[in-house]
């Protein structure tokens, strides 16, 4: 079954450029199979392409305290990156070689490249 799900998503276009809408239909349709109670927050980016935001409930509730989010496009791949790999064992940045974290110690969010 997770061999099925993974091959379902990769085979679905997701590259950052374009429309979520696709990804997101077949993530709410596995989601409501669950049981869970979906909604959708469709917006437009800063290039005019539709987004949606998607959020799954056990219940319905008028506010959502805890989330776990995560995205649902990819990055197009470029020749050029030379920090790119193949093996999803030997990741390109590893958290050891960053100089600087990109979070405080309290949580607070930097924006930007790390130095």
């Amino acid at each position: 079954m997770i061999k099925q799900i993974l091959a379902d998503l990769v085979r679905i276009d997701s590259v950052s450029t374009r429309s979520n809408a696709e990804i997101v239909a077949y993530l709410e349709q596995r989601c409501e199979a669950l049981g869970l109670i979906t909604r959708r927050f469709p917006y437009t980016d800063d290039f005019s392409v539709e987004k949606i935001n998607l959020i799954a409930l056990t219940h319905d509730v008028p506010e959502v305290e805890l989330a776990l989010v995560g995205h649902t496009d990819t990055v197009p791949y470029d020749p050029n990156w030379s920090e790119a790999t193949t093996s999803a064992t030997s990741p390109a940045i590893s958290r050891e070689s960053l100089s600087s974290p990109p979070f405080s110690p309290l949580g607070e969010y930097r924006k930007g490249p790390v130095p």
